[in-house]
């Protein structure tokens, strides 16, 4: 599921526009450190994000199931029940 489609699942949940907007790095990381993030954090951040473009999540496991002992949401699902949040 790319960043686009999760937006896309989360404005219909919410009936509201969401949009994915692939922010630069160096505007992430100058960012984060405006915010207060303290630079090793944002440097962690950056490696994550980098890692799950080059797809480090783009496999399927049953790890939601075994830990918890539930069937995965959707992201829809996941943005119903939590629609509060969003819309704040």
């Amino acid at each position: 599921m790319t960043y686009h489609e999760v937006a896309r699942q989360l404005a219909a949940a919410i009936d509201q526009p969401v949009e994915y907007v692939d922010i630069p790095e160096v505007v992430a990381r100058d960012a984060m450190l405006r915010a207060g993030l303290p630079e090793w954090t944002a440097e962690q951040q950056l490696i994550l994000w980098n890692e799950l473009r080059r797809g480090a999540a783009a496999t399927t496991t049953d790890v939601v199931r075994v830990l918890t002992g539930r069937k995965p949401r959707t992201v829809a699902d996941y943005a119903r029940d939590h629609i509060a949040a969003f819309r704040s």
